[in-house]
């Protein structure tokens, strides 16, 4: 996901709050799996990251935030991401945390 809401690119400019809206989409889309198929409600658990960047500078502006809100690995890669007018994208791995109680 983006800098994205709805159809528009957001944060233009300010690759910090592009990061965080980054992590306002994973949130929504999450929550929009659980609503959608009730037994993976509080079950999805993030596996990986991957942070795209075009511009490698930002990377010293986003670490902080990175390693304070990430709770999975994460893979920085330079490169380009879905809009010329956006700084940051990410791509995220869940995965429904498996129920470890024996099958009856």
């Amino acid at each position: 996901t983006a800098s994205v809401v709805g159809h528009a690119s957001v944060h233009i400019g300010d690759p910090a709050a592009q990061f965080q809206e980054c992590l306002r989409n994973v949130a929504a889309l999450t929550a929009q799996a659980e609503r959608q198929h009730p037994p993976l409600a509080g079950k999805l658990q993030p596996v990986n990251y991957k942070l795209y960047l075009p511009e490698t500078s930002s990377l010293d502006l986003l670490a902080p935030a990175l390693r304070a809100v990430l709770p999975a690995p994460l893979m920085v890669l330079h490169g380009d991401v879905c809009r010329r007018d956006l700084r940051v994208e990410i791509e995220a791995l869940y995965l429904a945390e498996q129920d470890a109680s024996p099958a009856q």
